[in-house]
């Protein structure tokens, strides 16, 4: 009987604390005119020439331990790097988009090859034991 009222009242006591938490909050800031402004044309560095792109790929590709003994080389043109190389495996590979990304390329073309895994070398078969002779039988006393 009293679990209809309880209800009502619990419904009405949660939407009510949702209305005051709502008037309570300060109102935004006002936008000032810097922020007004798009953000692309907000501190926007100047674009980088094609030989700083390829000297800071080069210098990072340098510094990364797992890709400095690749010898993986980038050329830039126009703002896109092409990559070439063969690398040991499909995250070196993939990460040099990164890298070009970072250092400001525009575009990654990544013409980096993966070199196969090489093949496991068999184990040797084990040598088969060599069946022993039957015993000749003994001969029959008479």
């Amino acid at each position: 009987m009293l679990k209809k009222p309880f209800t009502l009242l619990s419904g009405l006591a949660l939407a009510a604390m949702f209305a005051f938490t709502a008037v309570a909050q300060p109102p935004p800031p006002a936008k000032t005119a810097a922020a007004a402004q798009p953000a692309k044309a907000k501190g926007k560095a100047p674009a980088k020439t094609d030989a700083e792109i390829q000297q800071c790929i080069t210098d990072k590709l340098a510094a990364a331990p797992t890709l400095k003994d690749q010898g993986l080389s980038a050329t830039v043109t126009g703002g896109v790097a092409t990559f070439t190389g063969v690398a040991k495996n499909g995250a070196s590979k993939g990460g040099v988009s990164s890298i070009a990304k970072a250092c400001g390329a525009k575009k990654t073309v990544n013409n980096i090859t993966v070199a196969p895994k090489p093949k496991p070398t068999p184990k040797p078969k084990p040598t088969p034991k060599p069946t022993p002779t039957p015993k000749p039988a003994a001969p029959k006393k008479p």
